[in-house]
C-alpha cells in the first residue's frame, strides 16, 4: 500500500509538471481546433446554453470560427504569424489590449457556430466553471484556465493506467513504466494540454479501463457496487464526450458476458442479461428505423473516396497513409504542420516488432505454465488489454471509412487512437517483460521510462524550434 502511494503521489507530481511545462509552452490556439473547442465553451459560459445551428446556410469554419468573439479574432489575428513568438515583445500592447477586451462582455460574445457544436457536451460543461473562474482576465488566462480541465484529465489517465496495470501485472516496476509510457507520450502530452475533448477521452476512457480490468479481476466473485458504479458511471461520461471514444465501450459486452457465465445459476442474471439484451436490440432497431447514427456516411451511395465495405477500405489503404497514422499517432504537433524528425519513426517501428515478439512470448509462456504456479501477470487481464487495443483501433478506422463515404479524406489522425494508449501501454510493458528474466524486468521498465523521458523532451524542443528559435 505504501509503495503504491507513492507511486501515484509521484505519478501526479510528474503528470502535473509536464503538463505545466506543455501548456506554457504551446502558444494559444496553434493546436488542431483549439479555437473551435474554446469557442464552444465560451459560448457555454456567455449564454448559459450549449451552442445551437443558427439556421443559416453558410458553411462552418473548421479554423477559426467565422463568428468568434472579437478578443479572439484579435488574438488569431496578431499570434497566427510564425514570427510572433520568436520576436516578442514586439507588440508589447497586445497583452494590456486582450485585458481590455475580456472586460467588456461584447468583446467575450460569440455565436458559437462551430464544428464543435455537434458534440456532446460533458468537456465543455466541465470547462466552463474553469472559464468563469477568469471570466473578465484576458482571453490567454481563459485559455491557459481551461487547459488545465484538459491536463486533469491527463493525470486521470496516468493514475487509472497504472492502477490497470497494477491488476494485470506483479511487477510493480513495469506497472510504473506503464503510467508513465502514457504520461510523457508527446500526443497525449499535447492533447491534455490542449482545450480539446479528446483529453476528455483519454482519460474517461483510461478509467473505463481500470472499471473493466477491475471487475474482471473480481470474477467468479461479483463485482463490488463500487466496481459497478464505475464501470457505468465512466461509460456514461464517455458516451456523451465524443464518438470517436465509442471504440472502448464493447468490453462492456465481454465483461457482462463473462459475469453472465459465472453466475447463470442465478435466475436474476439469466433475467437481466436477457433484459440487457433485448433493450440493446430495440435501441439498435429503432436508431436503423429513424436513420440515427453517431458516424457519417451511406454506403449505399458511396461518395468519390468511398468504399462498400470496410474490408475493401483496408484493403486500399496505402502505405503513407499509414505512415501518416503512426506519425500523427507519436510526434505531429500544432495544425499538423511540424512533427518530430522522421529518423524516430523506424526505430518505433522496432519497438512495435519487439512487442509483437514479446506478446508471442508471453502468451506462450502462459499456455505453459504450471496451474499451481500462476505468473507474474494475469493472463486474461492481459488478453483483454490486447483486445481492447485492437477493438478501439479497429473502431477508429471504421470512422475513417464512414467518412470517406461522404467524400472527405483524411478525418482521422494519430491522435485519434489516444484513448487506447493505456491499454497499449499494459500490452507494451508485459510483452517486452517477458523477453528477459525476472531479475531484468526492472531494467526494463527503466529503459521504457528513459525512452519516454526523451522522446517527451524531443517533443518539447521541436515545439521551441517551430515557436520561439529565430
Amino acid at each position: 500500500v505504501n509503495v503504491r502511494r507513492m507511486h501515484l503521489i509521484l505519478l501526479i507530481v510528474l503528470t502535473l509538471a509536464k503538463g505545466a511545462v506543455w501548456i506554457a509552452f504551446l502558444p494559444a490556439f496553434l493546436i488542431a481546433d483549439e479555437p473551435s473547442h474554446f469557442d464552444n465553451v465560451q459560448f457555454r459560459a456567455e449564454h448559459g446554453a450549449a451552442p445551437a445551428p443558427d439556421g443559416s446556410p453558410r458553411r462552418l469554419s473548421t479554423t477559426l470560427p467565422n463568428d468568434a468573439a472579437p478578443e479572439v479574432r484579435r488574438l488569431w489575428a496578431e499570434t497566427l504569424g510564425k514570427n510572433y513568438y520568436r520576436t516578442l515583445p514586439a507588440d508589447p500592447s497586445l497583452p494590456s489590449r486582450l485585458d481590455a477586451y475580456g472586460k467588456r462582455p461584447a468583446d467575450r460574445d460569440t455565436k458559437g457556430q462551430t464544428t464543435s457544436m455537434n458534440y456532446p457536451g460533458v468537456y465543455y460543461r466541465l470547462a466552463v466553471p474553469f472559464y468563469l473562474a477568469f471570466q473578465t482576465s484576458s482571453v490567454v488566462t481563459r485559455i491557459i484556465a481551461v487547459r488545465v480541465l484538459s491536463l486533469l484529465f491527463g493525470v486521470c489517465a496516468v493514475l487509472a493506467t497504472y492502477l490497470a496495470a497494477r491488476l494485470v501485472t506483479d511487477e510493480v516496476a513495469l506497472a510504473f513504466a506503464a503510467a508513465i509510457l502514457v504520461a510523457l507520450q508527446p500526443m497525449e502530452s499535447q492533447m491534455t494540454a490542449a482545450v480539446n475533448n479528446d483529453a476528455g477521452v483519454i482519460g474517461i476512457a483510461a478509467l473505463l479501463l481500470y472499471f473493466q480490468l477491475r471487475a474482471l479481476a473480481s470474477l467468479p466473485a461479483f463485482p463490488s457496487p463500487g466496481t459497478l458504479i464505475g464501470l457505468l458511471g465512466s461509460a456514461l461520461l464517455l458516451l456523451f464526450t465524443k464518438p470517436t471514444g465509442y471504440g472502448a465501450l464493447p468490453g462492456l459486452g465481454v465483461i457482462a458476458l463473462a459475469l453472465a457465465h459465472a453466475h447463470w445459476q442465478d435466475h436474476r442474471i439469466r433475467w437481466a442479461t436477457g433484459a440487457v439484451g433485448l433493450l440493446a436490440l430495440l435501441a439498435l432497431g429503432y436508431a436503423r428505423a429513424r436513420g440515427i447514427s453517431p458516424l457519417p456516411g451511406d454506403t449505399d451511395a458511396p461518395g468519390p473516396h468511398g468504399y462498400p465495405d470496410f474490408w475493401s477500405f483496408l484493403m486500399a489503404l496505402d502505405a503513407p497513409y499509414w505512415e501518416y497514422l503512426v506519425r500523427s499517432s507519436w510526434g505531429q504537433f500544432g495544425w499538423l504542420d511540424y512533427s518530430l524528425q522522421g529518423r524516430w519513426v523506424p526505430l518505433l517501428r522496432t519497438v512495435f516488432s519487439l512487442v509483437e515478439a514479446g506478446t508471442i512470448a508471453a502468451a506462450a509462456l502462459y499456455s505453459l505454465r504450471a496451474l499451481d504456479h500462476p505468473l507474474w501477470f494475469r493472463g486474461r487481464l492481459w488478453l483483454f488489454s490486447i483486445g481492447a487495443s485492437l477493438v478501439g483501433i479497429t473502431f477508429i478506422l471504421y470512422v475513417e471509412h464512414r467518412f470517406r463515404l461522404t467524400g472527405v479524406v483524411g478525418v482521422i489522425q494519430g491522435r485519434n487512437f489516444l484513448f487506447v494508449l493505456p491499454v497499449f501501454a499494459i500490452w507494451t510493458v508485459v510483452a517486452l517483460g517477458a523477453l528477459v528474466p525476472s531479475r531484468m524486468r526492472g531494467l526494463i521498465a527503466a529503459a521504457i521510462a528513459t525512452g519516454a523521458l526523451c522522446l517527451n523532451l524531443a517533443a518539447l524542443l521541436t515545439i521551441m524550434r517551430q515557436h520561439y528559435v529565430q
